[in-house]
């Protein structure tokens, strides 16, 4: 050891003693590859960090127009509304906290199977995407602007600059909605021949339509196509009628479905009349009022009995024949019938006004071939306006008319959705297109069906009122299944590149 630290101290003082200046050289030469290295260094890790923040960006970008995409006819404008958001609160501290820009936004309709190939099949480009476009909508694509970093190692050799970008794929894979009953309902906007995507977009397309909205539907227990519908396999698995009643009553369903598979209990044909009927303030068979069994707050329904305001088990009766008295009058039907499930979207507000109201009406109601308005939406002007209580017949608690106030289950016990309830007229169902997805199996459930979506469907009078025999439910395809409906929907989102 002594050997070696004799011979490093000889070898340090005869380089300090060497006066040929032969060593600078060799010296300025290390100096300029460190310095270069540590220039290197810097600029690579201001790049990636950079480029960091960029690609984080990007996907926040595109998870956020994702979660838009819901199919509906507003869905790319609110995707791109999100993306301008968070953009415009969205910075680079790498760049002294510029603000990240967005380059472009593509709207896909499907992705190639393999991540090395291009993407060619967009949809459209914002913000020239239309309405048109938005049911097809499925995946988003945003690429950010381009930053340009000032580098060190580049700019000591020729001013140079390093510039970097990102880009990011994300998409709405599926979307689990709770606290709705176990009932699907066919699409009634399917017609024969239709893929399941061209079925999808006729229901978007046709429930956004002011028109289509007031249409009435008599839906049958069939589920063999448009205009049908049946159950779903409840989270208990139990299929019986009387189950089934139970969960179709129920306030507030604890059962969630997922919107890319529904399990469909296609062996069960038996009308759950009276879970149905809750919702109308009637409680019919073992049915009894409890707030697990709510009615909706407003129940008018055409119904009169000899005992004001008791129109509780076996003493209410519909008005016979239906809906058509001077004095007392439910919502009516539509006035003619273009198919044995489709009413012709002319209805007789006028009529049915003057018989419960003295208030003035809500624009739009008229005559059969006058009324712009639907019957959801004039149910919904009677309890915005505290309508409710007005007593048809001789507009008092004589026996001679009605309330639209529950008063089986005892006034003040209906759903209020202003303090945070489900609309209990509504019935939420999954939308299948039984025509693209069928046939299903007879006496065996149907698994891991595709849905168009969760719409909702309004009950313009209870189960069997015109005819007790009568399983068929009427009412108004109001939409598609949103978060202030007081339902629980939970987006799936993720990104794919």
């Amino acid at each position: 050891m002594w050997k070696h630290l004799t011979k490093f101290a000889s070898t340090t003082r005869a380089l300090a003693a060497d006066t040929s200046g032969a060593v600078l050289a060799y010296i300025g030469i290390l100096l300029t590859v460190i310095i270069a290295t540590a220039a290197l260094a810097v600029d690579g890790a201001r790049l990636m960090g950079l480029q960091t923040q960029l690609q984080e960006a990007a996907d926040a970008l595109a998870l956020a127009a994702a979660a838009e995409l819901d199919q509906t006819t507003t869905a790319i404008t609110r995707g791109t509304n999100a993306i301008n958001n968070l953009a415009a609160n969205s910075t680079a501290p790498g760049l002294g906290n510029q603000t990240i820009g967005v380059l472009q936004v593509r709207y896909l309709s499907s992705l190639p199977a393999s991540d090395a190939t291009s993407i060619s099949a967009v949809l459209c480009t914002s913000p020239t995407c239309t309405a048109a476009n938005a049911s097809a909508a499925r995946y988003v694509e945003v690429t950010v602007e381009p930053k340009t970093l000032a580098a060190f190692l580049a700019g000591l050799i020729n001013n140079a600059s390093l510039i970097t970008n990102a880009q990011a794929v994300a998409g709405r894979a599926a979307e689990v909605v709770c606290g709705v009953p176990p009932v699907f309902l066919c699409n009634p906007y399917e017609t024969a021949g239709m893929t399941d995507a061209q079925a999808t977009a006729a229901w978007r397309t046709a429930t956004a339509n002011p028109v289509e909205q007031r249409r009435q539907w008599k839906l049958n227990n069939g589920k063999d196509g448009p205009g049908q519908f049946g159950w779903l396999v409840p989270p208990d698995g139990c299929t019986g009628a009387n189950c089934l009643r139970d969960w179709l009553a129920q306030t507030r369903p604890i059962s969630c479905y997922k919107s890319s598979a529904v399990t469909l209990n296609t062996g069960v044909v038996s009308s759950a009349n009276d879970g149905l009927n809750v919702r109308f303030d009637l409680y019919g068979g073992t049915m009894t009022y409890s707030p697990a069994y709510a009615p909706a707050i407003n129940v008018r329904k055409g119904y009169t009995t000899s005992r004001a305001g008791q129109w509780c088990g076996s003493r209410a009766t519909p008005v016979t024949p239906y809906y058509t008295t001077p004095t007392v009058g439910g919502l009516p039907q539509d006035s003619a019938w273009e198919s044995t499930v489709k009413g012709n979207a002319q209805w007789d507000c006028a009529s049915y006004w003057t018989k419960n109201h003295v208030a003035s009406p809500p624009s739009g109601c008229g005559t059969s071939a006058a009324t712009t308005i639907s019957r959801y939406d004039v149910y919904r002007y009677e309890i915005a306006n505290n309508l409710v209580g007005d007593w048809s017949g001789n507009r008092a608690p004589d026996g001679t008319g009605e309330s639209g106030r529950p008063y089986c289950a005892g006034q003040g016990n209906g759903v209020d959705t202003t303090n945070g309830g489900t609309d209990r007229r509504l019935i939420f169902g999954a939308i299948v297109n039984c025509g693209a997805q069928g046939p299903f199996p007879g006496g065996s459930n149907a698994v891991n069906i595709p849905t168009a979506g969760f719409g909702k469907f309004f009950m313009t009078q209870p189960v069997g009122a015109e005819d007790p025999s009568s399983k068929d439910v009427y009412g108004e395809f109001v939409g598609s299944a949103k978060l202030d409906d007081g339902v629980a929907i939970y987006a799936i989102v993720q990104l794919y590149r």
